[in-house]
Order: structure tokens, then C-alpha cells, then sequence
């Protein structure tokens, strides 16, 4: 991966955590976690400028922070975001109870998968559902939102 694609990347993500208020409730919270205020001006991925070295130390710090507080791997949950935005934006998907219910039976119960859904098998992991489910019912918005 060369330079730009990696500032692509981490900038993606910065957007994401800010965006999606994947961390904090508000960006006036985020801000205080960060130590500096977050607005459209003064958007994460902003900081730093130019320098990938401080975006990426940006970006780090804050998965730091996430595993401090809630044990979780920042980035694997922002990986795993983007794929079921992917996901739901490449199948079409909205807010189907009878898909949600499906999904939930396929990862969490039976294990049986209908040949209308092997797609859904073949594309997702159970590190995908609890964000698929968070994104279908209103918790948690799509990236384009």
C-alpha cells in the first residue's frame, strides 16, 4: 500500500469514528477526548495536515482508548463497518424484520442457511452481524448518512 492509499485509509476511518459518534455521543465529547474541538473545519482527519505519521498517531491513540475502555479492537470494528455498509449497499438491504430474523438464525441459531441467503454467509462473519443489526434497526447510520 502505497502512501496516498494509506492516508485514504486512515482518513476514511477518522471520518467514520467522528461521523458515526463511534466513540463518543457528541462531537463536543470527542473533542475533549482528543484535546482539541472537532468541527466541520476541524474535522479529525484534518489534524495533522499533510503528515500520515499524525493522522495514523491520531488514529491509534484513539483505538488505544477504546481498548482501554471497553476492551474492543477500534480498528477491527471500523473494518468491520465498512464491509457491512458494503454489504448492505451492494444487496440492496433495508429494513427487513424477516432478514434481520434470518440473520440472527443462520450466525446465532440453527446454523442453517436457506439458498436465498448462502450470499449472506458467504459475505459476512459474526463480527459483521451485531454491527448489520445495529445499522438495519436505526442504531447505528450508514456511512452515507
Amino acid at each position: 500500500m502505497d502512501h496516498t492509499d494509506k492516508m485514504d485509509r486512515v482518513c476514511s476511518y477518522l471520518r467514520l469514528i467522528e461521523r458515526t459518534r463511534l466513540l463518543c455521543n457528541t462531537t463536543d465529547e470527542l473533542g475533549k477526548l482528543v484535546g482539541f474541538s472537532v468541527t466541520n473545519r476541524n474535522s479529525l482527519a484534518r489534524k495533522g495536515g499533510n503528515s500520515l505519521f499524525m493522522k495514523e498517531a491520531i488514529f491509534h491513540q484513539l483505538c488505544h482508548v477504546a481498548e482501554e475502555q471497553t476492551g474492543m479492537d477500534l480498528q477491527q470494528i471500523v473494518e468491520a463497518y465498512e464491509d457491512v455498509d458494503n454489504f448492505i449497499e451492494r444487496y440492496n438491504i433495508l429494513h427487513a424484520a424477516d432478514f434481520l430474523a434470518q440473520v440472527v438464525d443462520i450466525f446465532f441459531g440453527s446454523g442453517v442457511v436457506p439458498d436465498d441467503m448462502a450470499f449472506v454467509k458467504r459475505r459476512l462473519e459474526d463480527r459483521h452481524v451485531p454491527l448489520l443489526l445495529l445499522i438495519l434497526t436505526g442504531g447505528l447510520p450508514r456511512l452515507s448518512a
